[in-house]
């Protein structure tokens, strides 16, 4: 009988002690069984990361920069054309009012016109 007791004192102890293994495996913790090293790998990562971004960051802001630039370069290449365009009707209609201006010259000189008195 007490061998029965012992073999049952032992199931129980063993069954609470998977319990406690279980719960404690569950749980989050931290303890020293993590090596400094990895606590500094970590750290190391997460510094890196962080000059990453602030490099993201700046070119962002400097392609942005150059956006607008590009942009108000744009505007100022459409105004000039704006303008190309302008100049060369205001010299299509002054040819062409130099072309009239001569043909009814040409026409006074080949056919006067006489004046009754």
């Amino acid at each position: 009988m007490e061998n029965n007791m012992e073999r049952r004192m032992e199931t129980i102890t063993a069954d609470e002690l998977a319990k406690a293994l279980r719960e404690q495996d569950s749980s989050w913790h931290f303890d020293k069984k993590i090596p400094i090293s990895t606590i500094l790998t970590i750290f190391a990562q997460t510094i890196v990361v962080v000059f990453w971004a602030s490099s993201v960051e700046f070119r962002v802001g400097a392609l942005t920069k150059a956006t607008v630039s590009e942009r108000w370069v744009t505007e100022v290449s459409m105004r000039l054309e704006a303008i190309e365009n302008t100049l060369k009707e205001v010299k299509d209609s002054q040819t062409i009012e130099d072309k009239v201006q001569k043909t009814i010259q040409k026409l006074r000189i080949e056919s006067p016109i006489t004046t009754l008195p």
